[in-house]
């Protein structure tokens, strides 16, 4: 669950900056946070996704974005 605290850090922080809710750093910077390799965190973040703790918001063309 190292993971979704990393994103909650950010999908908070946003809010307060009045940007509204979400998380969108890149996984590469997530996964650094926290001394973990990208591919491990992103399948850590599509176990949460599979089981409702976060969901993907499309950003664009290539961003996704994090949103407990």
């Amino acid at each position: 669950f190292k993971a979704l605290g990393t994103i909650a850090k950010y999908d908070r922080l946003s809010l307060e900056r009045g940007k509204g809710a979400g998380c969108y750093k890149s996984i590469n910077r997530l996964a650094g946070e926290i001394g973990m390799d990208p591919r491990q965190f992103r399948r850590s973040v599509d176990k949460l996704v599979a089981r409702g703790y976060i969901q993907k918001t499309p950003r664009g063309e290539v961003w996704e974005g994090y949103v407990l």
